[in-house]
């Protein structure tokens, strides 16, 4: 794995454990946050290690898209973690009044903990 890429993955399972932290500490929507940060992270990995830059969010979720799950190299139902994460991040985040849930959280880091592990495996391949 290249340093660019371990750089990214250790930034996506420092993301998932502080999601577990923030979680059982009572603050279910930064936990739902790091949660995103962590799949994020994971895909900037994946993209690095292959020679692919994503300049923003929207962009690394494009890029995996066209270039992993189209190709059948990543299971679609991991790209749509990511998509639903951004929404829910951006919820936790910027809309005050629309709060996350204790459940939602434990949802977004379950599906996290899946992402990450399925691109750490990936890599090591």
């Amino acid at each position: 794995m290249s340093p660019g890429a371990a750089d990214f993955m250790r930034e996506a399972e420092e993301s998932l454990r502080a999601a577990i932290g923030l979680r059982d500490s009572g603050f279910p929507g930064y936990a739902a946050g790091r949660a995103y940060y962590a799949m994020l992270n994971a895909t900037r990995a994946l993209l690095h290690a292959h020679g692919f830059v994503s300049r923003s969010h929207g962009e690394a979720g494009g890029v995996l898209g066209k270039e992993f799950v189209k190709t059948g190299r990543f299971p679609p139902h991991l790209h749509k973690y990511l998509v639903l994460g951004t929404g829910v991040r951006h919820r936790a985040d910027y809309l005050s009044g629309d709060r996350v849930a204790i459940e939602e959280a434990e949802l977004q880091i379950k599906r996290a903990s899946e992402f990450v592990q399925f691109v750490k495996g990936l890599l090591s391949a």
